[in-house]
């Protein structure tokens, strides 16, 4: 073979290289939605200061929060806090990992538990809302 067609040859597989590349960066980092998709008719959607206020009211039901991520596990995307500014919950994922930056805002669908006297939600859904 040639010089010129061994040159030709490697700055295709070069270009295709990178196109994989992208495209798998851009799949990855471009997902807004995981888990259970989010549906108003079947939970109720609750502010972070209701929620916080009022627990026990709350045990087990599935709701859905709005906020701005806070804290996001960096090992695995197993759980995040979610804050409206003042309230922060935590969210501990267990079907699922997200990968989200700390002030992305999101929506997150879960069920309401309580351990040592301090709620937290089970999620089962979260998107990224933009």
């Amino acid at each position: 073979m040639s010089r010129k067609a061994l040159l030709l040859l490697s700055g295709i597989t070069v270009a295709l290289l990178v196109l994989a590349v992208l495209f798998m960066a851009r799949e990855s980092g471009g997902r807004s939605k995981y888990g259970i998709p989010i549906d108003n008719t079947t939970a109720e959607t609750v502010e972070l200061s209701s929620l916080l206020a009022n627990a026990q009211a709350y045990i087990g039901k599935q709701v859905i929060v709005s906020g701005l991520a806070g804290q996001v596990c960096q090992t695995s995307g197993c759980w995040i806090t979610v804050t409206d500014g003042a309230n922060q919950l935590f969210v501990q994922f267990y079907d699922f990992t997200v990968k989200l930056k700390p002030g992305t805002r999101v929506r997150v669908l879960g069920k309401v538990r309580i351990q040592n006297n301090v709620p937290y939600l089970v999620g089962q859904g979260l998107e990224m809302v933009k």
